[in-house]
């Protein structure tokens, strides 16, 4: 995530040698919201303040879906790609760190006008309920070899 990838890409081919190999990942955010069309509401609008306010940042939220193409584009040969669905039960790794995140990033979640703190309280809780199962993001990882 950051406002200059293209330009990292390119640097990274150009410091690889020849034939070298690179392993590049980014998060897709939006994965998540449209792996819970129907789900809790408050975790929903939580997910679209995610995303939000990675576009109020100039990022893209959902960078790591086109991460192959933006690789290939910077001259890498892609080896390969694969995505991973972070679908687990509140209270594993991840549900735990998406719900630290969203208590330090909760201002930032709230003033993109989407979430309300009871959303976030509401988010944070499900994430630490054992019983409760959610897709908090992708991860986009890509092998690249350098020509």
């Amino acid at each position: 995530h950051n406002t200059q990838a293209e330009k990292m890409l390119k640097k990274i081919r150009a410091v690889v040698k020849s034939g070298g190999y690179v392993v590049l990942e980014e998060p897709d955010f939006t994965s998540a919201m449209r792996s819970h069309p129907t789900g809790n509401a408050a975790q929903q609008r939580v997910n679209e303040a995610i995303c939000r306010m990675f576009t109020n940042a100039g990022l893209d939220p959902g960078y790591g879906i086109t991460l192959p193409h933006q690789v290939a584009a910077a001259g890498l040969n892609v080896v390969r790609s694969k995505a991973t669905m972070h679908l687990c039960r509140g209270h594993e790794p991840m549900a735990k760190v998406m719900a630290e995140s969203a208590l330090v990033l909760r201002d930032e979640y709230r003033s993109t006008g989407v979430a309300t703190d009871h959303d976030i309280d509401r988010y944070v809780e499900l994430a630490r309920d054992p019983h409760y199962w959610s897709m908090y993001y992708s991860t986009v990882s890509v092998i690249a070899q350098t020509r």
